[in-house]
């Protein structure tokens, strides 16, 4: 069956169907087109947040972090800090500071086309004029490698050879084994650390997609390691050392 016309096609996960009049022209209202629009993930320069005005922005956003961080493009400890600045949001509106919803629109005005970034067909132009490396919400792939407790990476991946020429130089400027694992980061599986270190990039080179992979990984668990020397040195009194607990 043909849903109306003049109500919403968006069906809930309850099998109910939303009865809102939808944007002219749209499949849905401006609520569920908002929800359902492709758009630039949080964790990228190019992401646009939602105006934080009601409950619907905020539901709106909270999609918007847990696609963000499904998809590996921020780490846990991003996540948990913009979910709080939404709950914070969320005391305010609790406090009589919401603005009613009066009626749905059926139209969206010039000015607010101009706000969200949308050409005269109501497509976004952040995600149309955006690099394809940019990571969307409609990516069924992460864009990175997944996340590891302590040492998360919450820049997305975007191929730079200059970049890598640094990180490739970077690396060789530190003292490592690759056989051994570093004793600071237990939340490291060995055979992990054995996989990246088996293919870096070479000194003054950028190498391959993979090694700079593998290159990026490493930097980050030897930056982790060398802070968690430093603070448990600090601790017990002895430099560089402390058992674990």
């Amino acid at each position: 069956m043909q849903p109306e016309s003049n109500e919403c096609q968006h069906i809930m996960d309850s099998g109910r169907r939303c009865q809102t009049p939808p944007v002219k022209g749209k499949p849905f209202c401006y609520y569920h087109g908002r929800l359902h629009a492709t758009f630039v993930l949080p964790g990228h320069p190019a992401y646009e947040p939602p105006i934080l005005e009601n409950r619907h922005s905020v539901q709106i956003a909270l999609n918007h972090i847990y696609l963000a961080q499904s998809k590996n493009l921020i780490d846990r400890k991003t996540a948990t800090s913009m979910a709080y600045t939404l709950q914070l949001v969320m005391q305010n509106l609790s406090k009589g500071l919401n603005t009613p919803d009066i009626r749905s629109v059926s139209e969206i005005t010039p000015a607010m086309q101009t706000a969200l970034h949308l050409d005269e067909k109501l497509e976004n132009t952040t995600v149309r004029d955006a690099d394809e490396d940019t990571p969307r919400s409609t990516d069924v792939a992460p864009r990175c490698r997944p996340l590891r407790m302590g040492v998360n990476n919450a820049e997305p991946y975007v191929p730079n050879s200059e970049r890598a020429l640094q990180r490739s130089d970077e690396l060789h400027t530190k003292k490592f084994s690759r056989s051994t694992m570093p004793e600071f980061v237990p939340e490291l599986d060995p055979e992990e650390w054995l996989r990246i270190t088996a293919d870096l990039p070479p000194k003054g080179e950028p190498g391959s997609a993979l090694q700079q992979a593998n290159c990026r990984r490493v930097l980050q668990i030897l930056n982790y390691d060398q802070t968690r020397r430093r603070m448990y040195g600090a601790k017990c009194g002895t430099p560089g050392f402390c058992p674990q607990a």
